[in-house]
Parts: structure tokens; sequence; C-alpha cells
């Protein structure tokens, strides 16, 4: 690779100076987890992500991942791996060459979990008429997450979702009368789950996360107010008008029709569920405004039923106090969620979220990045500018990184020690360091010279191809009669090769972020003249609409 300047070292660099809300203690290196977090984007997500948990697989790498945090796309791909009983090598199939992706041999590769992306289904949702009702969202969007997602993995059933066996066991406990009802519970062997969702109310936006174990998310810490419930955990502040949680409530109680007996300064009392919360149920939450426009849909809320004063719920058709929104709408990363935990050791797959119109695809895929660190661009979402978790000093340098590996033809793989600032909204307390590695995915032209001659000149042909706006590929979508969209059986395949090459790239990056891998020496990398043709990670364009939150 030749001689590498020491100032690039992701573990040599000198830390950046600049105002904190606390005092900064560093990496807690005594501190066992590792948390995975995967941007959504509808069916390129969920293509990456197949592409990412295949090659932390067959890298030995996956069972030292101890939390995975997803949103819409990377969770509907994700939730077999994690619930199904197939093993990771049938759901995610065997790594793959660049040189061996033949166009003949792209078509060919069947990977199970990849077919969920290519699938077209014939069976139509039923039509409805009302798409404020309830129903109707289930309707609609339910069998389509069913019917791709779960049923080919045997996950399609109306259980209940409990974090283990044992925690199963605690609930028919606590509530006998559940003695009778099946549950699906996620493999032992697999890391948590964490699913984004979006509360929304009046302008207000909630985020929240769906885990197996519980619903939870920013809760408020003044219990001696006065609330309105929506569903437990959800409440509206009455003073303030915003929207609060007041604590967290056990996933397999959350989502049927009488949930809160009482809402006061105690804790709620719980009673047993009368409809089941499902894995569907979780997924459609999480990508509802991705799945409608699978369904080429305007629908992108799934209303809340009204509460009552009692904090019963209303089954009336009254206007809803509520709607569930898509989990990106508050943060596409899955990165927010690991922060709350305190998570001090990230593995951050940030794939952007969908080509320009104009066709430049470089026009949207480094919004959730810049978020982070403050800085807002066209095509930021109204909550952005309350999901900054990093201070804006930190920028320049990683962004330069992931510059000198794209001149290279390499990945944009960096690790970089970043400090974490206070998000009173996601309640991210700040005062502590997280090291944390980056993957962004991206065209990489080393990955792209590497591929066999007819898939090389295919990507050439850009629009005119069947490759257009790679990797921010568009899905062929089918009118809500057809009851689909999907990628290409070759699309599908090169793009998860992609994010496996990234990944397999960073290999030993993601090894010395493992405590019990051991720190290993990671070699320089070379700071290099931007070449003429080589392409910013932002465009002049771009540059010019960043703004500072």
């Amino acid at each position: 690779m030749g001689n590498r300047c020491a100032s690039c070292d992701p573990c040599a660099e000198e830390a950046l100076v600049g105002p904190v809300l606390e005092t900064l203690p560093a990496v807690d290196w005594q501190d066992m987890e590792v948390g995975l977090c995967i941007s959504g984007g509808g069916l390129g997500a969920a293509c990456t992500t197949v592409g990412v948990l295949r090659a932390l697989e067959l890298l030995g790498l996956a069972q030292h991942v101890t939390k995975l945090s997803v949103v819409a796309g990377s969770a509907w791909a994700s939730c077999a791996y994690v619930f199904g009983q197939a093993s990771g090598l049938h759901l995610l199939g065997s790594l793959t060459r660049p040189g061996s992706l033949t166009l003949e041999a792209l078509d060919a590769l069947s990977v199970p979990l990849l077919q969920s992306a290519t699938r077209n289904r014939s069976q139509a949702p039923r039509k409805t008429t009302s798409a404020r009702n309830g129903a109707a969202v289930e309707e609609l969007l339910l069998p389509l997450v069913r019917s791709q997602w779960l049923e080919p993995f045997n996950l399609d059933q109306k259980h209940f979702i409990a974090g283990s066996e044992q925690e199963k066991k605690q609930i028919i406990q606590q509530y006998p009368k559940m003695k009778a009802e099946a549950f699906a519970c996620p493999r032992s062997d697999r890391p948590s789950w964490l699913v984004g969702g979006t509360l929304l109310s009046e302008g207000e936006q909630l985020p929240f996360q769906m885990s197996a174990s519980s619903i939870s998310g920013p809760s408020s810490p003044q219990r001696d107010r006065a609330y309105e419930p929506i569903l437990f955990p959800f409440v509206r502040e009455l003073e303030t008008e915003t929207l609060q949680m007041l604590g967290s409530v056990p996933t397999f109680a959350f989502g049927g029709v009488q949930h809160v007996n009482r809402i006061s300064q105690t804790a709620p009392v719980l009673v047993a569920p009368a409809e089941p919360f499902t894995l569907a149920d979780m997924l459609t939450l999480s990508g509802l405004s991705r799945a409608a426009k699978l369904l080429d849909s305007p629908l992108t809320r799934w209303p809340v039923k009204a509460a009552g004063s009692q904090g019963h719920c209303n089954l009336s058709n009254a206007e809803p106090q509520a709607a569930f929104a898509d989990g990106a709408c508050t943060d596409n990363s899955g990165l927010l969620a690991l922060l709350q935990r305190r998570v001090q050791r990230i593995v951050w797959v940030d794939f952007g979220w969908e080509a320009a119109s104009a066709g430049s695809p470089q026009a949207n895929n480094m919004n959730d990045l810049m978020e982070k660190f403050g800085l807002l661009q066209a095509g930021s979402s109204p909550f952005a500018k309350h999901t900054q978790v990093f201070g804006e000093n930190e920028v320049a340098a990683l962004l330069h990184q992931l510059q000198v590996r794209r001149n290279a033809g390499e990945p944009g793989v960096v690790r970089r020690t970043l400090r974490v600032v206070r998000n009173e909204t996601w309640q991210i307390p700040g005062g502590f360091s997280v090291d944390l590695v980056l993957i962004h995915i991206d065209r990489v032209d080393n990955f792209e010279k590497s591929l066999p001659e007819d898939t090389y000149e295919e990507l050439k042909k850009g629009f005119s191809g069947c490759f257009t706006s790679f990797p921010f590929l568009r899905p062929k979508i089918s009118s809500v009669e057809q009851g689909s969209a999907a990628f290409s059986v070759r699309q599908a395949n090169l793009l998860a090769a992609l994010a496996e090459y990234h990944v397999r790239y960073a290999s030993s990056l993601l090894r010395s972020l493992i405590p019990n891998k051991g720190r290993i020496p990671v070699q320089p990398q070379p700071m290099l003249e931007r070449s003429g043709n080589s392409r910013p990670l932002l465009s002049s364009g771009l540059n010019s609409d960043i703004h500072k939150v």
C-alpha cells in the first residue's frame, strides 16, 4: 500500500479542542458492549443490511455485536436474522468475489433474505376507502410486510413478542391468562434488536424504540404534571401540549385495545392485551413511509385510536389524537438509540437514503451523517435539528478521511473517537466518548474495476442501464393492485456485494474495536492528492445549502 502518513491513523489522532457540555472521559475499555447501527432507506437499506450481516457472520465478527439498531429497510432485512431459526449462512449466502460477479452470476445467486427484496407478490391487499382508519392501514401495509419479510421464514404468525424464553416464563407467571398464547422470541446467539419508530401529533414528533422486550424512548422527567393518555406509554403533557413517554412498556403489552388501567403519579397498571403486537406490526411501524412508497400509495401514517378520559382506548371512529410515522422521521441512522444506552463502541453503516430526482446520487446520501454534527442540508427533515450528538468541530477531519479513501478508490471506512454532546430531545446526557467505525456506503472505484467486463460496462451505462443510480437504486414499483415493488435479482445481489466489500475492507478496524479481540494495530493511511476526476463527498451545490442547527 506504500508509505502512509501517521496523521491519518485513526488510532493516532490528536483530539480536536472545542467547547463541550461536560467533562469527557475516554472510552471505557472495560465496557463489553458493541453496537451496530444500519441506516434505513427502503429496499436499498435492506440489501445493504444483508451484505453487512453476511460479511460480519462469515468473518466471525457478528457474535461480538451485542446491540443491533435498525430503521425501516434495515429492520425488514434483519428481522429473520434475529428471530429466524435458519443459519446465517443459509439466510445471507456465501461471501462473494467481485471478479466473479458476471451478470449471469448475479442473476443466478439465490439468497433467501435478498429474495424478499426481489419477490413480486400477485396477491393484492384488499383496497379500502379511508386512509385515516386504523384498520385500513393494516389492510394495506401489513400484508406486504408479512408476505415479503416474515412469511418466507415462518415468522408471519400473530404471536406476542418476548425478549427471551425466560422473559416469556416471567410474563406467564405474572399474567397466567397468557399461558395459552404463542410468543416469538429472538435467538439467544443474535444481538439485542432495536427498531426505530416515530409518534406524530399536531406538529410534534417523538422518537421511540421497539425491541423484543420493551417499547421505550425519551421519557418525561416531570411525573407530577397532568397528562392525557394516547396509548401507553405515550401521553400528551397538557400544560405544554407536547408528546411524552411515561417510562416504557413490555412489548407483549403494547398495541392492544385495553392496556392502561390508570395513569397517575404511580406506575400504570397493565392488563393482558386483547390483540398481540406482532413482528409485522413492528416492521410496519418502523417503515411506514417506505412501505407506502412501495405500494405507490400516499399513505404515510398509521393512526392511533383516541384514548378515553379513563385511559382506555376508544374504538370509535373519532379523529385520532396522534399517528405513528416512519422511524426515519426522527432518526434514520439508528445511531441515537445506541447513544441513549451509552454504547461506547459503535459500527455505523451509513447508507444514503435515495437518489435525487435530478439524477445525482450524491444529493442526499450525506444527510444522516452531517446532521449528527449539527449541520443540516437541503432535504433534511424538520426534526433533524434535534439529532446532533457530536461537535461541529469534529466533522472536518472525518470528511477529510472519507475523501482520502474515495480518492484512492477505496471504501469510505474510517475510525474515530468522537465526543458525545448533550441532546435533550433524545435524553442523551453527553459526557462520554464513543469509539466509532463509520462505514459510508457509496460507489467504490476499486470494487467496480474488479467486476467482470459485462457487469462493469452495465454500470457505466448509468441511467440507461439496469443499475440506475447505483448504489441508490430505485425499485420497480407496481400498482396497489399488484401489491409489490422489487429490485431485480442482479440489482439486489450487486448492492449486497458492495456492502459486503465495505465491511470486509474494514475488518481490521472492526477486530480492533471488539474488546476481547484486542487492539490490532491499524496501518497509517496515505495522504493523496485529489485527482482531477475524483468525486467530492459534498458537491459545491450542496455545500451552499449546509447550515448550522
